[in-house]
C-alpha cells in the first residue's frame, strides 16, 4: 500500500477505486491506475488553461456575470452549460441513490470529454485574441462556471485536488467565496439551461468531425493542413439543422473551408466519367497492335473519352494509320475522382475532397512553422504574455508560406519580428532545426 501511494496521488488512487462499482469485487489493476492519473493530468490542463488566461485578461466573475454575459453566449457556451447542469441532476440522484461509482464517472467524463477534448479547443480563438471583448468574457464566464460548480460536485471525491484547486483558481477571482471547498453547498440544478436538442445537435457535429478526421487520416493528412471542403448529405432533419447551425465548428475542427449541405444527386455531380478499356475485344480486333493501342489510348484518354461520349467513336494513330475505337473497345464508367473521398454513416453520407491548393498549402506549412514555435517557447519557459523575435531559413516552399503568413505567424506566436534569413548567433537566440514534411528549416527565436 505504502508503494502505491508513492508512485500515485492519493486522489487518483480514491478517484480509481470510486469509479468501480460498490457492489462487485475490486479488480486491481495498475493499467486502470495509470489511466486516472493521465485524466489528472487533464484536469491540471484544463484549470491552467482556464487560470492562465482569465488572469492575463483580469476577468472577474462577480463583475462578468453568466447572466450579464447571457446575451453574448455562442452555441457552444450554451452547450456546455446544458451539459453541466445536466450533469449536476444526474449526480445528485446518483449520490442519493448510492451510486458514487456513476457519479464519479460522470465528472471525469465531463471534464476529459466535454471540456477538454471539445470546449476548450472550439475556443481557444476567442480567448486568444488581445482585445478585452465580449464574446471572450462570455467564454471566460461560461469556463468559470462550470469549472467553479465542477470543483463542489468533486470536493467528496477528490477532496484534496478540489480543495487545491479551488484555492488557486476561485478563491484570486471570487471575493465572496468561502475559506474552503468544503465550506460550499452543492451547485443546483438548472432545467432552464438544459438544451436537449442542442446537445443532439452537438453530438451530431462530434460525430461528423470523428468521420472527417478518419477520412482525412487515410488520406494521410495532417489536421494542421487545410482541405478545400467537406460535402454532407444528411439522413436526417437533425443532421441537417445541425450542419446549418454548428457548421462553423465542423469547419474549425477538421480544418476545412466550407461544409457543404448537398444532395444524394448533388454527390453524384461530383463523379466523372472514366474511360475503361474494353480488353477481351482490343485484343481480338488488333492482335500484336494490342500493346500500341492500349499505350494510345492512355496518352490520350481524356479526347478519346470525350469523342467516345460525343460522337460513340474516336481515333488514334497507330504506327502513322489511323485506327477507329467504338463503344466496343472503349468503355465509360462514372466514378469518383480519387481526390474525393467519400463515407457512408448511420447519420450522413460525407465526401471530402482533398485537392491542396498552392494557398492551402502554405497555410498549412504556416500551421507547422507556429507548432514548432510554440514548442521552442515552452523550451525557453516563456511566459504567454512575452514577445519575441523569429529569424527562419532553410527550404524556399516553407520561407514563402511564412511570406504569405507572416502575419497570421506573428500573431500566433507573439511574434515581433520575423526574419527570414540565417539566425544572429547572439546571446538569448536558441536555434535549432526542423524537418516540417520532409522540408529543412532552421528557426531561433530570441526573448524581447
Amino acid at each position: 500500500l505504502e508503494d502505491l501511494i508513492g508512485r500515485y496521488p492519493r486522489d487518483a488512487i480514491r478517484l480509481w477505486l470510486l469509479q468501480n462499482t460498490v457492489w462487485e469485487d475490486l479488480r486491481f489493476s495498475f493499467k486502470g491506475l495509470e489511466q486516472t492519473k493521465r485524466d489528472f493530468t487533464i484536469f491540471w490542463n484544463v484549470f491552467n488553461f482556464a487560470l492562465t488566461y482569465m488572469s492575463l485578461d483580469g476577468f472577474d466573475p462577480e463583475e462578468h456575470t453568466l447572466e450579464k454575459c447571457r446575451g453574448d453566449l455562442k452555441a457552444e457556451d450554451l452547450w456546455l452549460l446544458s451539459r453541466f447542469y445536466r450533469l449536476v441532476r444526474e449526480y445528485r440522484v446518483a449520490m442519493d441513490s448510492l451510486e458514487p461509482h456513476v457519479a464519479a464517472r460522470k465528472l471525469r467524463d465531463f471534464i476529459v470529454d466535454d471540456v477538454s477534448r471539445w470546449y476548450i479547443k472550439i475556443i481557444r480563438r476567442r480567448v486568444w485574441v488581445e482585445e478585452q471583448t465580449r464574446d471572450k468574457m462570455a467564454a471566460h464566464a461560461t469556463l468559470y462556471t462550470v469549472l467553479r460548480g465542477w470543483l463542489l460536485l468533486a470536493a467528496p471525491i477528490v477532496p484534496f485536488l478540489a480543495e487545491y484547486l479551488y484555492q488557486r483558481f476561485v478563491r484570486p477571482f471570487t471575493k465572496s467565496s468561502k475559506e474552503s471547498v468544503h465550506l460550499e453547498r452543492l451547485p443546483e440544478a438548472r432545467d432552464d439551461l438544459v438544451n436537449d436538442e442542442l446537445e443532439s445537435k452537438m453530438n451530431v457535429v462530434r460525430e461528423l468531425v470523428e468521420e472527417i478526421a478518419s477520412l482525412r487520416m487515410k488520406a494521410g493528412l495532417k489536421l494542421r493542413m487545410p482541405v478545400p471542403r467537406a460535402y454532407i448529405v444528411p439522413k436526417s432533419t437533425l443532421v441537417e439543422q445541425a450542419v446549418r447551425e454548428l457548421g462553423y465548428i465542423l469547419k474549425d475542427m477538421v480544418n476545412v473551408k466550407d461544409a457543404v449541405l448537398t444532395t444524394a444527386e448533388g454527390l453524384g455531380e461530383l463523379k466523372h466519367m472514366v474511360l475503361k478499356p474494353v480488353y477481351k475485344n482490343i485484343g481480338p480486333a488488333f492482335k500484336s497492335k494490342t500493346k500500341l493501342v492500349l499505350e494510345a489510348i492512355e496518352k490520350e484518354r481524356d479526347r478519346v473519352a470525350r469523342e467516345i461520349m460525343e460522337r460513340g467513336k474516336a481515333e488514334i494513330l497507330i504506327e502513322g494509320r489511323k485506327v477507329e475505337l467504338d463503344l466496343s473497345h472503349i468503355g465509360l464508367e462514372l466514378e469518383v475522382p480519387e481526390w474525393i473521398l467519400v463515407k457512408s454513416t448511420k447519420s450522413a453520407d460525407i465526401a471530402v475532397d482533398t485537392r491542396i491548393s498552392r494557398d492551402l498549402l502554405y497555410e498549412g506549412l504556416a500551421r507547422e512553422v507556429v507548432r514548432r514555435v510554440q514548442y521552442m517557447r515552452k523550451q525557453l519557459l516563456l511566459d504567454i504574455e512575452e514577445y519575441i523575435k523569429m529569424w527562419i531559413d532553410g527550404d524556399r516552399e516553407v520561407i514563402e508560406a511564412v511570406e504569405h503568413f507572416r502575419e497570421y505567424i506573428m500573431n500566433e506566436t507573439r511574434a515581433r519580428e520575423i526574419v527570414t534569413a540565417r539566425p544572429e548567433l547572439e546571446e538569448g537566440v536558441y536555434a535549432r532545426s526542423w524537418d516540417i514534411d520532409g522540408k529543412t528549416v532552421v528557426i531561433a527565436i530570441r526573448r524581447l
